[in-house]
């Protein structure tokens, strides 16, 4: 099953090192996601349990009040599932959303931050990836005619035509490794985590599972993004290298070897090269930082003091909820009343027995009263002046 071209003559390594990479890549990955979410395969039971799983617990969760659900996230739901089932079975929609957007969308912003560079003037850069294929071409024909002019015995190690072919040796295979071989394996990745991808969306139905997710996420993004920072500075390359491959075509017509020319030719892939290696670094970090939102807090929960979430205020509880503590706090009402009675009436009988004790007089104390004062003060102001 193979619905791509074979290599053409005069397309060079570059052109067909590309050209088969994506169309591969993009019929195999269509092919394989309808193999998984096919008829055939284990996935679309698997699904459909997982699903059947997931609404019995909401169900439950709902019924009883337990957990963060609430009724008024049944459409959120909803929508969450329909995303999920037509992104995991529908590939229409899976290319769209996600394979034409990982593989298409960054080379498209790639081309609009480097059309000043299209427009500088610069022949190379009209067609990059013929630039890339004409450059490459040269590099080898320059080293070819400095091993020429080196003589029958080179050595490298004594400088000289020699070295400088070496050295365009090494660029021309850098140049190819860090501009198509870097575009060709970000197209290989995002390829094959297309193909998986309806595993890792199933996996967003549960919390406990979502950072697999968010993993997969992480992956494709990074992958989405290496082709349009590759595509940047490949542009900025060409417009840079176009000078030197000039100068050095010029030379090898007269027969003259210009090492200068080479050298430098050869330092800038190789600086270009180390640029593209940091890129792709940078790009793994920024998809690094992509993260879900975090789990709403529980009803009625109150952030532990300290914490990364403490100044978050506890949730508005639910009318349930309200009505569950005003039937709470009427029952403790209700038995602290029914305790103070019997308490209070302990004490009346208490007092009564001691009073019908046999043998027993008046209290030590009984005979103190505390408003004798009292009594003397009321008696004086009743007294005639």
């Amino acid at each position: 099953m193979s619905g791509c071209p074979g290599p053409v003559d005069g397309f060079g390594v570059v052109r067909n090192a590309l050209g088969a990479v994506d169309c591969h890549v993009q019929l195999y990955s269509e092919a394989g996601y309808r193999a998984l979410t096919g008829p055939q395969s284990f996935f679309p039971a698997a699904l459909t349990g997982l699903l059947t799983i997931y609404v019995a617990v909401l169900g439950y969760r709902l019924m009883f009040g337990i957990g963060q659900s609430r009724l008024s996230d049944a459409p959120v739901i909803a929508l969450k599932i329909g995303v999920i089932l037509s992104l995991a079975l529908n590939w229409t929609t899976f290319q769209t959303l996600v394979f034409d957007l990982s593989l298409k969308a960054p080379l498209e912003v790639a081309r609009l931050v480097a059309a000043p560079a299209v427009h500088s003037g610069a022949a190379l850069v009209a067609d990059p990836v013929a630039g890339l294929q004409v450059a490459y071409d040269q590099l080898g024909l320059d080293a070819t005619g400095l091993a020429k002019l080196a003589g029958p015995d080179p050595q490298a190690v004594k400088g000289g035509p020699a070295a400088a072919a070496e050295g365009l040796w090494k660029a021309q295979g850098a140049l190819f490794m860090s501009t198509a071989g870097l575009l060709a394996i970000a197209t290989i990745a995002v390829g094959v985590l297309a193909a998986v991808g309806p595993l890792f969306i199933a996996l967003f139905l549960f919390e406990s599972t979502r950072g697999v997710f968010a993993g997969w996420v992480r992956a494709t993004l990074a992958a989405a993004l290496a082709p349009m920072v590759c595509w940047i500075s490949t542009t900025v390359l060409l417009v840079v290298l176009e000078p030197s491959l000039v100068s050095l075509a010029r030379s090898r017509e007269a027969g003259v070897a210009d090492t200068d020319a080479a050298t430098l030719a050869s330092a800038l892939i190789f600086i270009f090269a180390f640029a593209q290696t940091a890129l792709s670094v940078a790009v793994g970090v920024v998809a690094g930082g992509f993260r879900l939102p975090a789990p709403r807090p529980a009803r009625g929960a109150i952030p532990a003091a300290g914490s990364p979430q403490g100044a978050v205020p506890a949730p508005t509880p639910s009318r349930a909820d309200r009505l569950a503590l005003q039937l709470q706090r009427n029952a403790l009402q209700t038995r602290s009343a029914v305790t103070v009675g019997v308490m209070g009436a302990d004490r009346a009988g208490g007092v009564a027995t001691a009073a019908a004790a046999p043998g027993g007089g008046a209290r030590l104390g009984a005979d103190y009263r505390r408003d004798a004062f009292l009594d003397r003060f009321r008696s004086s102001d009743r007294s005639p002046r």
